[in-house]
């Protein structure tokens, strides 16, 4: 039988280390961040940008207004941001929470943000592929010096030896 002094743990309890969890998880994830973004040096060199950031500024400029404009159209019938953030906050102020009705927002998401990285990679592959040998070898050109600029400028600072 169990004793009638040993009381259940309350509510509160339960709710302050689940707040504590989420704290440190937070303070983790900026730690993290904080690294990644500035190194293990601790040299701070800014955002990085993804290669498909450098591909597109190294087209030429028509060829970069022409996917600009690809990118902003979007697949079809694609949700305004803020109205995905709606559901999101909605989901997680439910209740009871509903952890697999969350994971199909973010699976549905994560689906149409490939959907559009994939019609921006068609529409760049169509530009890059209507190009002359001559505007190839020179985007390429551009490309790498863009790429040799970027590990330049993500590049530690070297220390003097003393």
């Amino acid at each position: 039988m169990a004793d009638p002094h040993t009381r259940a743990p309350r509510r509160w309890l339960r709710l302050v280390l689940v707040l504590s969890l989420a704290l440190n998880l937070a303070v983790l994830g900026l730690a993290v961040g904080a690294w990644l973004r500035f190194g293990p040096g601790g040299h701070g060199h800014g955002h990085v940008e993804s290669v498909g950031a450098e591909l597109v500024r190294a087209l030429p400029r028509a060829d970069r207004r022409a996917l600009r404009e690809a990118m902003h159209g979007g697949p079809e019938g694609r949700r305004p941001p803020a109205a995905a953030l709606a559901d999101i906050d909605a989901a997680l102020r439910a209740r009871p929470f509903d952890g697999a009705t969350l994971s199909a927002m973010l699976t549905a998401q994560a689906a149409e943000r490939a959907a559009w990285q994939d019609a921006v990679q068609a529409a760049w592959l169509e530009r890059v592929a209507a190009m002359s040998d001559t505007e190839r070898a020179a985007y390429a050109d551009r490309l790498r010096e863009a790429m040799a600029d970027r590990r330049e400028r993500h590049r530690a600072p070297r220390r003097e030896s003393r």
